[in-house]
């Protein structure tokens, strides 16, 4: 199928299975395996939408019962690592600063006792970069709230090892325990009631209304 081809079908994809379709080009970079469909998702995942409320709940159970802390990754200009030894240290929890999924924060939940050190990466231009990064982990993505109107979705999705197979289940029983199921999201309580009273569920706060979540 060419591109054309490939595009034409997927604009006749109903329009509740294109939210999270990237352009073209991007999936031609992708790993097959992240991409069925064209859809990004990790190979294993939840996607769900949350207020600061909703999590709450959860993430104080999986703290009293689970050892484990946020670690926040990335490509940095110190080596420094800075890690949270709970939900109520992260910064502006619950909030999407900028009103997009791409930019809400990440963060790596691994054992309280790892050591996760810093990687230099030097640049091209002179100079290197500290790269943050832990494959033995659970990658945690806050939802979080817009100008106390848009709704943006979180996600949680293991790495690799014992540690992140457990946790992982761990958070799909606790985290998301009274979650109601609305296609391919799992939506907390406060949240699924923002829906029903019309409140926009999105990826983006400059999405169309249509890829805004449907009951």
């Amino acid at each position: 199928m060419d591109a054309r081809s490939f595009n034409q079908a997927v604009n006749r994809t109903p329009k509740a299975y294109r939210f999270w379709f990237p352009p073209l080009a991007l999936r031609r970079r992708l790993p097959s395996a992240l991409t069925p469909r064209g859809v990004i998702v990790p190979r294993k995942g939840i996607f769900f939408f949350a207020t600061k409320d909703d999590m709450v709940p959860g993430l104080e159970i999986l703290e009293a019962s689970q050892s484990f802390k946020y670690i926040v990754p990335g490509l940095f200009d110190s080596p420094e690592v800075v890690e949270y030894v709970s939900y109520k240290d992260l910064p502006g929890f619950g909030v999407s600063e900028k009103g997009n999924v791409e930019q809400m924060p990440r963060y790596l939940i691994v054992p309280i006792e790892a050591e996760v050190t810093a990687i230099e990466i030097p640049q091209r231009r002179g100079g290197v970069k500290y790269k943050v990064e832990s494959k033995v982990c659970l990658y945690f993505k806050p939802s979080g709230i817009y100008q106390n109107e848009f709704l943006i979705p979180g996600e949680f999705s293991p790495g690799e090892g014992d540690f992140s197979t457990a946790m992982y289940k761990a958070f799909r029983k606790e985290f998301i325990r009274n979650y109601e199921k609305v296609k391919v999201y799992s939506v907390g309580p406060v949240a699924y009631q923002r829906l029903l009273a019309g409140d926009p569920l999105t990826p983006s706060y400059k999405a169309k209304p249509e890829m805004y979540l449907q009951c």
